[in-house]
């Protein structure tokens, strides 16, 4: 009888944290659609070229340090109502969504996220573009990363 409850009991803490790890999921999920959905779109497409199709952008952009401060330090990522642990998973559910397949991008921490958040970025823009200029060529929704250099 005690194998029994311990068996149930071992069972029952195993549904709750895969119940758990559910409702965390989720929640990310919810706080990308919520905080970020409204202009990149549920399937991260964005309306190009005022509001970036992350599905293409942010592996380019994740694959360097100043691409990943970039990323960690637009507008809409600073000024969402999310604390540094939130926004650090929402974007490393969007790494782990929009990488291609194989280039293995370092997920983001969130001692890395606050770091980058400490600086203001004071011209989104002119940063985006120069940092666009020095981009691979890209073809057919294919990302092409050089990440020797």
């Amino acid at each position: 009888m005690a194998c029994a409850k311990a068996c149930f009991a071992a069972g029952v803490f195993a549904v709750a944290l895969m119940a758990s790890a559910n409702t965390s999921a989720q929640k990310v999920e919810y706080n990308y659609l919520l905080h970020c959905g409204g202009c990149h779109i549920e399937d991260g497409s964005g309306l190009p070229p005022h509001v970036p199709d992350l599905r293409v952008e942010m592996p380019y952009f994740a694959s360097f340090t100043e691409g990943r401060a970039y990323i960690a330090r637009v507008p809409g990522v600073v000024q969402a109502p999310l604390n540094t642990e939130e926004l650090t998973d929402v974007l490393n559910l969007l790494l782990s969504r929009f990488a291609p397949e194989g280039l293995n991008l370092q997920p983001y921490s969130v001692e890395e996220v606050a770091q980058y958040q400490q600086e203001v970025l004071v011209d989104p823009k002119k940063l985006r573009d120069q940092l666009m200029a020095h981009r691979p060529a890209v073809s057919d929704n294919t990302v092409n990363i050089d990440l020797d250099n």
